[in-house]
């Protein structure tokens, strides 16, 4: 299970939350700054791959050239905390507003650099533990590998995932 910032973390980030929505910054610098500490208490996790995203990964054995999408975009999510108007948040509400659309998907260049998430390939989920660390193009190991070459092989065979 993906690991939730603790109570003092929590308690940090709604006060920064807070001073943030009234502080001398653009709106995205506001968000930018908030982001940058909440990532730094609960990195990005990949919950899913798309399948272009996969055979990427097969194909070279390296992450490089894609990215961690968000389902919702990051500068929309950050206009819904710190624009102008948004209604304050409650601590619990905030949180879970801002962690429930943290999630990401690991999908190439060209997916991502559309607007909207419509146009990805099909979406493989992916097992917890798997394809973590690095910023926007996790770093990958033997593991991870070694999963997306069976997750691909699976996926063309017309078989169901394996459990994430």
């Amino acid at each position: 299970m993906h690991t939730h910032p603790s109570s003092a973390q929590s308690d940090f980030l709604y006060k920064l939350y807070l001073m943030l929505r009234e502080a001398p910054l653009s709106m995205h610098g506001r968000y930018r700054t908030f982001e940058t500490a909440a990532v730094d208490m609960r990195p990005w996790h990949v919950e899913a791959i798309s399948l272009e995203a996969l055979r990427h990964l097969v194909s070279e054995r390296k992450a490089k050239g894609l990215r961690r999408g968000h389902r919702m975009a990051r500068k929309e999510r950050g206009e819904q905390l710190f624009a102008e108007g948004a209604p304050v948040m409650s601590r619990d509400e905030m949180l879970h507003f801002f962690f429930e659309n943290d999630r990401v998907t690991l999908v190439t260049g060209a997916e991502n650099g559309k607007d909207g998430i419509a146009h990805w390939s099909a979406q493989i989920p992916v097992p917890e533990g798997l394809l973590k660390g690095g910023s926007y193009s996790p770093r990958v190991n033997r593991a991870d590998l070694a999963w997306a070459e069976d997750e691909l092989r699976r996926y063309e065979a017309g078989q169901p995932a394996a459990a994430a």
